[in-house]
């Protein structure tokens, strides 16, 4: 279950 929260911590960071 690492696959989910890589793809959120991506999403965070292409927000900034």
């Amino acid at each position: 279950h690492w696959i989910p929260l890589m793809l959120f911590f991506l999403n965070l960071c292409y927000m900034f």
